[in-house]
């Protein structure tokens, strides 16, 4: 890599007082103690979670700190075994110590921490890394390979002004992530008072799925849909999958976009040749389909004309019933356990029709399931806003980590 010359490409070792791990045995727990030791699933994207760490008797920590498992204050954490190359610049001050899946790089002078942490971050530092892995199963580093690892290193002001700018960045799309959490929080507990008390409703009922409006139906889903089974035509007559343009969706498809409403485009499509020839059934836009295999209780709504493989059920409306898609697309995805406890299988899980179709589901007034559905997405329509925003914040801390990191751009120093 061509640097700047002002910038030097030194090693960890060439700048760093000390490199150490943690303990390569685990203590055992004690749950009364205030003592933690933390591993690589402890480690967040700035910090340990201290919670989650076991807890360890003042013996076993004292003796850990003694031998140098503790980490201080501006040392940089570097996770080297399973999930290797988090990193971060440690600031936290708490009775902690480490296992040894966690390295311990403490800098010298002319390394900032920060800056540190975020050129091991960094796409060319981080390809090296990863081609540095050992072992057949459980891929991990050693010390001396974490000693030999390269990062480029500007003068000690501009290390200090470009990890600025990166966590500034890291900061907004902290918040972000604090913003999709609270809201995903009010969205299930909205979902769980609408779904169950409706609105406006004063006298309620007893039924078997608890406490219900007076004004509601419980009803098997087989009084309310057609219920119908997909299938996976011969993939080796070419004439079926060649040139397709017919979605045909998979569970897979469903939990790649797990979370939004709506099914857009599936990663095969199957042609028209498909459809004439086999029990496939396209279901018109706007119906729902349920994944009820591998894994079951992904609910999504069409966006356009589909069909689906096994894996799959679709529901169409009975004669005489009226259904808002966005409603049961929530409610479905309210009683995903319910579903997933529902089925049998050894070598997978299924829901089969049968059981399915016995599911009792609530069926208010359409109106009421419009309305109901309108108040849920709204919280969709803020989590699409910010997730959107969080990846634009992604691509922006990418693309500065390529220029800053490098040198390709230059921070101005006071």
């Amino acid at each position: 890599m061509d640097l700047p010359n002002d910038w030097k490409n030194l090693t960890l070792e060439e700048c760093s007082t000390k490199i150490t791990d943690g303990s390569h045995f685990s203590p055992k727990e004690s749950k009364e103690g205030r003592f933690r030791i933390a591993t690589v699933a402890n480690m967040e994207k700035k910090h340990i979670d201290l919670e989650s760490c076991k807890r360890i008797s003042k013996e076993d920590y004292e003796m850990l700190v003694a031998n140098g498992c503790r980490p201080e204050s501006g040392d940089v954490l570097f996770s080297k075994d399973g999930t290797v190359g988090l990193s971060f610049a440690y600031k936290q001050h708490a009775e902690l110590v480490l296992l040894s899946s966690i390295a311990i790089i403490r800098p010298k002078g002319l390394l900032n921490p920060e800056y540190c942490s975020y050129a091991l971050q960094s796409t060319p530092v981080l390809q090296k890394i990863m081609g540095s892995r050992r072992g057949t199963g459980l891929k991990r580093l050693i010390l001396a390979d974490i000693e030999r690892i390269q990062i480029p290193l500007p003068p000690l002001p501009e290390q200090v002004k470009i990890a600025k700018v990166l966590s500034t960045v890291d900061d907004a799309i902290q918040k972000s992530d604090e913003i999709l959490a609270k809201t995903e929080r009010l969205k299930r507990g909205m979902m769980k008072k609408l779904l169950g008390k409706g609105l406006g409703h004063k006298d309620f009922k007893e039924s078997e799925l608890g406490s219900v409006p007076k004004e509601w139906d419980v009803l098997k889903v087989s009084d309310v849909f057609k219920v119908i089974t997909g299938t996976t035509p011969s993939t080796k007559n070419r004439g079926y999958w060649e040139n397709a343009t017919v979605n045909w969706f998979t569970p897979a498809d469903m939990t790649d976009i797990s979370g939004q409403a709506y099914l857009t485009e599936s990663r095969r499509r199957i042609s028209l040749k498909a459809i004439e020839d086999t029990t496939l059934t396209v279901m018109p836009q706007g119906s729902l389909i349920l994944s009820t295999r591998a894994p079951v209780g992904y609910a999504g709504i069409l966006k356009a004309k589909s069909t689906f493989n096994q894996g799959c059920k679709g529901l169409l409306p009975n004669e005489g019933r009226d259904i808002s898609p966005e409603f049961y697309y929530y409610f479905f995805s309210s009683i995903q356990k319910k579903l997933q406890n529902m089925s049998a299988g050894s070598t997978f899980t299924e829901l089969g029709k049968d059981a399915f179709e016995r599911c009792l589901i609530i069926y208010p007034e359409y109106s009421e399931q419009v309305k109901i559905a309108g108040i849920i997405s709204s919280f969709d329509q803020k989590l699409e806003l910010e997730r959107k925003r969080k990846v634009k914040l992604e691509r922006i801390k990418n693309g500065l980590m390529d220029d800053l990191l490098t040198g390709k751009k230059r921070v101005t120093v006071s």
